[in-house]
């Protein structure tokens, strides 16, 4: 009942702006303290207008470990790509640092163990809570044990930068239990809200379809909103750095970097944004 009321109050916030001169509004009139993190991130891994991302083929014969902040996230964000990998024999190990808000803890945990026995990936919960993700010792130390037992040749997590808390606390995750565990794997960056600044692009136009029936088998999340069609019109758009193609495809963005490398940039946002950028 309350969340039903939030939306209202939210839905009538909106409309009221949307009437306005100036059609935004920002919750906060605060300076948004984490920019300048963000800014020497982006100055450091020097992008530019030159950069094209290469296309590469999904992963065959690799040990894969996916790091969701929530159940879903690893369907929404490089589900296509995974679908593949499985297919090419990867061996995937999916670690949920959550299991969803404490109201739907139990709904998710059922879909995501259902979504990953069918398709032979393995489970591990770090049990923490979305939206009250705390990076603790414990939970650090959990996680790094994970890291050494499955010794992934590719890790995917969501980029640091990626447009909702829990997903950027969870690179604060990686980053100190990346660290502990002095993990050689690379990392495939990959997204989910934010546009991710992409090296590879990887086509998945022939499983789209499967990666839209594996979002919708969260079917709790699906009564919030349409995440199929989310992240389908995400990776239609995406497909614009797929060379040659004059029809219709659909494409995945990553940032692909060695694990070093992706531990620095986590460095230097994070440097002075433990707390800030936080809910």
């Amino acid at each position: 009942m309350l969340a039903r009321v939030k939306r209202l109050f939210k839905a009538l916030e909106n409309l009221a702006w949307s009437r306005r001169a100036y059609r935004f509004h920002m919750r906060e009139w605060t300076r948004l303290t984490d920019l300048d993190g963000a800014a020497q991130l982006l100055n450091t891994v020097r992008f530019s207008r030159t950069l094209v991302p290469v296309e590469m083929e999904a992963p065959s014969n690799r040990r894969i470990t996916v790091i969701a902040p929530h159940p879903d996230d690893e369907a929404i964000g490089p589900g296509g790509t995974l679908l593949m990998a499985t297919a090419r024999g990867c061996t995937i190990t999916v670690i949920y640092v959550t299991d969803g808000t404490a109201a739907e803890h139990d709904i998710r945990i059922q879909e995501s163990a259902a979504v990953c026995k069918a398709l032979g990936w393995r489970v591990v919960r770090l049990g923490g809570v979305a939206g009250m993700l705390d990076i603790n010792a414990d939970m650090a130390k959990k996680f790094t044990a994970v890291l050494a037992e499955t010794q992934p040749d590719i890790v995917m997590l969501p980029f640091v930068l990626d447009d909702n808390d829990d997903h950027r606390r969870t690179n604060e995750l990686w980053l100190t239990g990346g660290r502990n565990s002095a993990v050689t794997a690379e990392v495939w960056a990959y997204q989910v809200y934010s546009v991710v600044l992409p090296n590879v692009v990887v086509d998945i136009t022939e499983v789209q379809d499967g990666k839209a029936a594996l979002i919708r088998d969260y079917k709790s999340q699906m009564r919030r909103r349409d995440w199929a069609n989310f992240a389908l019109g995400r990776d239609a758009w995406t497909s614009r750095w797929l060379p040659g193609r004059n029809a219709a495809a659909w494409a995945e963005a990553f940032h692909v970097v060695p694990a070093a490398d992706y531990l620095d940039y986590a460095a230097i946002y994070f440097q002075n944004n433990r707390q800030n950028y936080y809910r």
